[in-house]
């Protein structure tokens, strides 16, 4: 495993973190914006105010639609040295050379490590 998958699946959680709190923050603009224009409107301001919430109020939500999606896709961490981890298992050399009785222990010991972990 080199230095940058490494890094790559400890920072990349953070990132998918990130883009949630994003999309948590425009949840609450949405609601301020919209909160404001209603006010806005049945205050009969001027059109300039009028159009600067709606303005708001779609930036935001296009922030949201964005960052959900981006942070929810993003693996965690355990997620990842999983996804890894597979990989080198299946893209292991020499396993196919190595005596049926290894592999079936390997495989007992895998059976019983993934049952400890539940």
């Amino acid at each position: 495993m080199t230095f940058w998958l490494l890094y790559i699946i400890v920072m990349l959680p953070s990132v998918g973190s990130l883009f949630l709190h994003i999309a948590a923050a425009s949840t609450v603009a949405i609601a301020i914006f919209s909160v404001a224009f209603f006010m806005a409107t049945a205050e009969e301001s001027p059109a300039e105010w009028i159009r600067l919430w709606k303005r708001n109020i779609k930036i935001a939500v296009v922030v949201f639609i964005i960052s959900l999606p981006i942070g929810l896709t993003i693996p965690t961490t355990h997620q990842m040295y999983s996804l890894v981890g597979g990989y080198y298992v299946i893209n292991m050399e020499g396993v196919s050379d190595l005596p049926p009785k290894v592999v079936a222990a390997m495989n007992t010991f895998l059976d019983t490590y993934n049952g400890a972990e539940k």
